[in-house]
Parts: structure tokens; sequence; C-alpha cells
């Protein structure tokens, strides 16, 4: 069997935790600790724009601006979005400030022109918001950021066969072999930076037992960056999921994103992905699959590196910290964080002290940027089967049909009240998604349903690199519904019924009692009701309604 490339990149962050610290010798770990007090951490010099800008996409929703206020914007940042968005064709037609040109404006200035510019222009703010992200995001993806770009693909430079990766993009003679970003979750960049090439390679010798070399190293077709390669540490301390926030397979042109563990205490996809890089292989099953299925190696055929001459798959995961405390998040829910006044806000997040997750918003975000197509992974409280939720885009909904799940909710990705999920980041750019809640966070069969999940979707990319309509057997079809409203939990909420996921309510029925709205009822005609909350946090969805299509 052909064995594919596994390749990582380590998550963000400059604290260690015990367990992967005692990898390292006693001597090693002084040297490292020197490095670290050196140099200082800090945080990370990030713009800090106050861009209001609340984006809201979907079929109810027009992309809006809540406030047209770019005075937050650091000057640097201003200038630079001005300069992509080509203004002084707007400049010069307006006569704006008697200019001829953004180069020749403070950036006051040119403040004021953007404010005109978005106020005159009813897309801009969809163009603005795009380039945003652009500046904000933290580049640690392997994705190339040529979508929208004038940069081509030379696809007979894409090896015919990916046995080793590594060899098909070879260092060149003399070229170093040291990752440009640091190799362990715990040690920040600038302090790999400032360490000595000597020190480098003995901390890099000790993780490989001697052994370091240049197969331990991978390049990205067409990046400058170096990333080491997964079976670079031999120690059980540092797996996908703890010590590894991220994992690339392949070197193909399409570039296909899979997000697991947005939310820590839904770890069906991180648990999944730990078993399909260790089998090596994709894993067939239905929306009925049993756990048990996992073990049977004829559900496990179809090798991954079949794949990876076709595409790119960057497998990350979303929230490392709360994974590994098994909560749903640590101080703000990663998965509201993608609105772009949230990204912006960097003040309120060092204030209200969830820099972190800020922090690996914008990592994903860059990631989701770049892709081609994103999958994201959940569970849900409520016990219930798999279910799909595509974004408002058709690629999305035609393949959300053809996954192994139970049913298909159309509009109630972007349905959520505050916005800000991956998804709606995903739209934004015009980056085709779907969202799977794979069934409740402890079933035990919710990890076969990723597997499925995951794999049929990685094989469905095929198809769509062919320009083929992906397919499904007619009995094997999912039920398809559309969102229509959300409920959000609010202060004394408490259920009056109990509705099983997915039943319908017929109309009029108590449903749930708040302290300002009283009694609730199911709104007129009936509605079925879709991921009823198990678990009420004030200010987040009670539940939502759809109806069959």
């Amino acid at each position: 069997m052909l064995q594919p490339s596994l390749t990582l990149t380590l998550a963000l962050g400059g604290l260690y935790t015990s367990h992967s610290f005692q990898i390292i010798s006693r001597a090693t770990r002084q040297n490292i600790r020197s490095y670290i007090t050196i140099v200082p951490r800090g945080p990370r010099q990030y713009n800090k724009p106050q861009l209001l800008l609340h984006m809201h996409s979907g079929p109810k929703r027009r992309s809006s601006i809540k406030k047209v206020d770019f005075s937050g914007l650091t000057d640097e940042l201003t200038i630079r979005i001005a300069r992509d968005l080509d203004l002084d064709k707007f400049v010069i037609k307006s006569g704006a400030l008697g200019k001829s040109s953004i180069d020749k404006m403070t950036p006051q200035e040119a403040r004021e022109v953007l404010a005109n510019f978005v106020d005159s222009h009813p897309d801009a703010e969809r163009q603005v918001a795009r380039l945003v992200l652009k500046h904000l995001g933290i580049n640690k993806s392997v994705f190339l950021s040529s979508r929208g770009s004038s940069l081509s693909i030379d696809r007979d430079a894409i090896p015919s066969s990916s046995t080793d990766l590594n060899q098909s993009f070879p260092l060149e003679h003399g070229e170093d072999i040291m990752p440009s970003l640091s190799p362990v979750p715990w040690l920040p960049d600038d302090s790999w930076a400032s360490m000595s090439y000597d020190d480098k390679l003995g901390f890099m010798d000790h993780l490989t037992h001697g052994k370091f070399r240049s197969e331990h190293i991978f390049r990205a077709q067409g990046r400058s960056s170096y990333f080491p390669t997964a079976n670079i540490f031999k120690n059980s301390a540092i797996t996908f999921g703890k010590g590894m926030d991220r994992v690339v397979l392949g070197n193909g042109p399409r570039r296909v994103l899979v997000l697991v563990g947005i939310h820590g205490n839904e770890q069906c996809g991180v648990e999944a992905v730990k078993i399909m890089l260790q089998r090596k292989a994709l894993f067939t099953g239905d929306a009925d699959v049993r756990s048990q299925d996992l073990d049977v190696n004829d559900n496990w055929k179809q090798p991954m590196d079949e794949l990876f001459d076709r595409m790119t798959v960057e497998i990350l995961l979303g929230n490392p910290q709360a994974v590994e405390m098994n909560t749903r998040f640590m101080k703000k829910n990663l998965n509201r964080l993608f609105d772009i006044h949230m990204l912006c806000n960097d003040a309120s997040a060092e204030e209200e002290g969830y820099m972190y997750e800020l922090q690996r918003a914008k990592l994903i975000a860059e990631s989701i940027r770049c892709a081609d197509i994103v999958l994201d992974i959940h569970s849900t409280s409520a016990d219930v089967g798999s279910f799909a939720l595509p974004s408002s885009m058709a690629l999305s909904e035609q393949l959300a049909k053809c996954l192994p799940v139970k049913y298909v909710v159309e509009s109630l990705a972007h349905m959520t009240l505050d916005g800000g999920t991956t998804l709606d980041c995903a739209l934004l750019h015009d980056v085709p998604g779907i969202c799977v809640e794979c069934g409740q966070h402890s079933h035990p069969d919710v990890v076969s349903r990723a597997a499925a999940i995951i794999s049929s979707f990685l094989i469905m990319q095929v198809s769509v690199e062919d320009g083929l309509q992906p397919c499904v057997k007619k009995t094997d079809r999912p039920i398809v519904m559309k969102c229509d409203n959300a409920e959000r939990v609010q202060p004394g909420f408490e259920w009056l019924n109990q509705f099983p996921e997915f039943s319908f309510v017929p109309e009029y029925t108590p449903v749930f009692r708040t302290s300002e709205r009283g009694d609730v009822l199911a709104p007129e005609g009936g509605a079925y009701i879709v991921m009823p909350t198990s678990s009420p946090v004030v200010g987040e969805e009670a539940l939502f309604w759809a109806s069959a299509k």
C-alpha cells in the first residue's frame, strides 16, 4: 500500500503543557527556557482596527453595515485597504478633499474617503470585509493565497504518485532544512526564530532521536516556508489533538479544508481523524454506521494517498486548549468570532481575556479564505442522527445531499442569531462549505459517523474536480428541510415540553418559557424542531424551526 506523506504545523501559543515538556532532556529544557526568558512572547503585533462591519449573509439576511466608522483602523491598514480598493479613480471623480491620489492623503483623509466610498457603493462592505480578513489573517495555512488572483497552478508539476511527497518536492542542494516555524506548540515562533542554528539542530536532533534529516521536512509547492512532517515525532506525547493542531495530506491542486474541534467538547472529528491517520485510509459507512464497523478491515479499502495527487487536504484543529480541557470554549465561543467586527476588535479580546480564541479565529479564517471548499465537523448535546448544514451556495447544498447523514437543513448555517460562524466566513469569500453535526457528543457511534462523513466528503472532491455530478443511491438520500427561524435563550428560559429533534410540533403547542416573553408557542401551521438545546446558555440559540421541502 502506498504511504501518504503527513505534514503538520503546530498550535499557536507560548504556553507548554507538562506532558509535552517532559519529552525534552533537562539540559535542553533549560536551554529552551532561556530563550523563552530572553525573548518575551508578548501579544503578537496585529493591527487593531475597530471597523464596525457586521456581516450577516444568508437567504433572509442581506449583508449590512451597522455603522460605518473607520476611526479605529490603524494608519497602515487604512492606506493598505484604500490602495487595494484602487480608490484613486473614485478620489478623482468625486473630487474628494481636492486630492488626486490616495498616496497624497493623510491616513485621516483616507479614512474619510473610505467612508464615502462605502456609503456610495452597495457592495463595498463585502469588498472591504474581505480585505480586512486578508490583512488580519494569521497565515500558517499550507494553501497558497491564490483564490481570485492570476496565480495559476502548474498541473504538470503535480506528482503522478504520492508515495513520498517529501521527495516529490525535494529541497534544492544547499537549502536550509530547518523548519521556518516552531516545531512544538509550547515554544513560540519568535523564540524559535531567535535560537542559533546549532541550538535548533540539537533540538530537532533530540526530537527525532538523533535521526533528523531532510526527509523530515516538507515544502509546500510554491511556498518558501518549511513544515516538519508528522513522522518526525516518535514520542506518543505528540499526536493530532495533543501537541499537533494541523495535518496536511497530499499536494494536489484542489484545496480542501477539514475543521474539527471548533468546540472543545465536540471531539468526534478529532478522534475520527486520529483513526484515519493510523489506518492511512478512508472509511466507508452510511448514515446508520456503528462503532464496531470501524474495526472491519473491508470498510477501509480506499487508501488515502490515491486522492492526494488531486488535492491538498488541510485538517485543522479549531480550539486546541478547549479540546484538551474538554470544554466548549475557554473564554469565548470560537464559532461566533468569524464576524468582521469581532476579528478586528483586539481591544475587547484583551480586556475580556479571549485573545487566544481570537488568534485561533484569525488563523482559521486565513485557511478558509485560501481554501476551495470547507467541511466543519461538530456534535450536539441532543441524541439525534447526523445532519448536514450547507452554506447558501449551490455546490454546498448539492454535496450535503450526497453525504451519509439523516437530514440536510438548508439555510440554518447562516441563521445563527449573532453570525460569525466558520460558514459565514466561507460564504463571505464565496467558498462553499458544509457544517455537519454527527450526533450526541457521547453517543457510541458518533466517531464512526464522523469518519464516514469526512471520508465521503474527500472522495466527492474528485468528482467536483473532474466536473462530474456527485451521486448517492435514492434509498440513501437524506430528508431535506429548510430553516425558517431561530429562537434565543433569554433569562428565565425553561422548556415546557420535551421534543425529540426533527419531530413535528403542531401549531400553538407550548414550547418554552422566558421571564420576558412568558410561554412561547410553536408557529402557525406547525414546524419541525431542530437543535433544541439541552444546556441553555443565555444569548445562544435555543432551537431552530424548519419546514420540509
